[in-house]
């Protein structure tokens, strides 16, 4: 779980006295990725099973789910402050080698960085993007960061010519 959510709560199955131990959902993670931390902590309380199998049919990026792309910074943001917490809060219980957590930790720096210059939050950008090339280089990632150090309106311009972009690849 610490790699990513690999559990849709529409197909979660949990027992009444589990609930009871792990709690309920964190609201004060807004718009998105509740989900995600709710998992890890019924996870933490004891044994679960994974079946890998398709269950359901999962839609993304319709007007009215969180998966719209104007929530993605929020959705990196609450990803970032999960995989923070539980590092420190379950650091006596994981065995995953810290060169792993390392990689993980900088993909959501990074996650972090991208959708924070895509969004225009400059300043977010490039603490994040700095911070993922200093968890563990990356070419992709550092071309990002030296991106964020540019002028605001030449980055603008990239911004608007990536949207443009992106947009035909969607159409």
């Amino acid at each position: 779980m610490m790699y990513g959510n690999h559990v849709h709560t529409s197909t979660a199955i949990l027992r009444r006295s589990r609930l009871r131990e792990t709690g309920l959902f964190d609201e004060d993670l807004l718009k998105s990725g509740e989900d995600y931390e709710f998992h890890l902590r019924t996870c933490y309380q004891g044994p679960v099973a994974l079946l890998d199998a398709s269950s359901t049919f999962y839609r993304v990026g319709a007007q009215d789910q969180l998966t719209q792309p104007v929530y993605s910074l929020y959705m990196a943001r609450n990803n970032l402050k999960t995989i923070e917490t539980w590092l420190q809060r379950g650091k006596d219980r994981l065995r995953v080698p810290p060169s792993k957590m390392r990689t993980r930790l900088a993909g959501s720096h990074a996650w972090v960085g991208e959708t924070a210059m895509l969004s225009g939050h400059r300043g977010e950008a490039i603490t994040h993007l700095w911070r993922s090339v200093a968890l563990r280089p990356d070419a992709r990632v550092a071309r990002l960061a030296f991106a964020s150090l540019l002028p605001a309106g030449i980055q603008d311009g990239m911004r608007r010519r990536w949207h443009d972009v992106k947009g035909r690849l969607h159409s």
